[in-house]
């Protein structure tokens, strides 16, 4: 692995593959939002600045701060690629945007661990191609706008495990966009930001799936956490992890389907419960939309609280666990099942 001390863009070491214009061959986030009913613009402008770019099989740890000067990051450009980069050991990198599997066909791995942490405006985790973010052992990543499984065929895969490992978002989060999005919160992760989505699409339909597992593991958001906007989304919470949002919006538009999971999904083995939250550590408000919603109960609790302010018309089903339903339910106007 090679490894990338240098904080200048005037090193002649900066990489094995190429620094480009940050204006040359951009085809970037644009392009990839097309579908979207909230385009991401993106100014190309003829700023100095340079793009770090991470292709072919190449390997690259930064361990030192780096700053791209408004420059963006991508990791894996082409098809064929499989690159990966590393940001660890004190490692910082701020770069104007971040594209993991930017060109169809092309794979890249973004690892940010220890005390590494990686700044960047908006983030495309499988932008036409296949995406892999993985934060951990306390490493940190800071977006403003973040998409896993942008376009229609990609994947994205992010992990954020371990005490003290980070993702902040202070816009829009969108898993499962036009592609298929995956994202697992464990170990004691957090993620935060504002608006999160999964399963959002302008007209292709994305898959999004969700799980935020383990004591001290959360995603919290200070608005509206969507599961199924116009795609597929599933968010499951188990094991003392815990999702908060101001309202937790279930398949949201015709078309859509979403699962809120509470242990294990519908079916499964059950597992130890998760928790939701509202607004400033108060009661979950859940609002079924017109698309296909289900609740699924399926824990091994024997005195489990379920204090979660209920409306629409959608599908319960409480499979395994004991389970005391304490919300207010009188806006629901779907249907329940008991089994187990």
């Amino acid at each position: 692995m090679r490894s990338v001390r240098h904080a200048s863009l005037a090193s002649t070491d900066r990489r094995q593959g190429t620094l480009l214009p940050i204006a040359a061959g951009r085809k970037l986030i644009c392009a990839a939002l097309l579908a979207s009913t909230a385009m991401v613009s993106i100014a190309t402008g003829t700023a100095l600045a340079e793009d770090l770019v991470i292709d072919g099989n190449d390997q690259e740890e930064i361990t030192a701060p780096r700053n791209l000067d408004g420059g963006d990051l991508v990791v894996g450009d082409t098809a064929g690629s499989d690159a990966t980069l590393t940001i660890s050991d004190g490692g910082q990198l701020e770069s104007d945007n971040t594209l993991i599997g930017h060109d169809a066909g092309s794979k890249g791995t973004v690892t940010v661990s220890g005390s590494g942490t990686l700044n960047t405006e908006d983030m495309l985790v499988g932008d036409t191609g296949d995406g892999t973010l993985i934060i951990s052992d306390g490493g940190s990543v800071t977006t403003r706008i973040a998409y896993v499984g942008t376009d229609i065929d990609t994947s994205g895969t992010v992990t954020v495990t371990g005490t003290g490992s980070s993702w902040t978002n202070t816009g829009r989060f969108n898993v499962g966009h036009g592609g298929s999005g995956t994202m697992t919160v464990s170990d004691g992760g957090s993620v935060s930001g504002n608006s999160v989505q999964l399963g959002t699409i302008g007209s292709y339909s994305g898959s999004g799936t969700v799980t935020v597992t383990g004591a001290g593991s959360s995603w919290t958001n200070s608005s509206n956490f969507t599961v199924g906007h116009a795609g597929e989304g599933t968010l499951t919470v188990s094991d003392e992890g815990v999702a908060g949002a101001s309202i937790f919006n279930i398949a949201r538009f015709s078309g859509s389907t979403g699962t809120l999971i509470i242990g294990a999904a519908s079916g499964e083995d059950a597992q130890a419960a998760g928790f939701l939250q509202g607004a400033d550590g108060a009661a979950a408000v859940i609002e079924f939309g017109v698309g296909d919603g289900t609740i699924v109960l399926n824990h091994t609790e024997t005195d489990y609280e379920f204090d979660a302010t209920v409306s629409g018309d959608g599908l319960f089903k409480q499979e395994a666990g004991n389970t005391h339903l304490t919300g207010d339910w009188s806006g629901f106007t779907g249907t329940g099942e008991i089994s187990g």
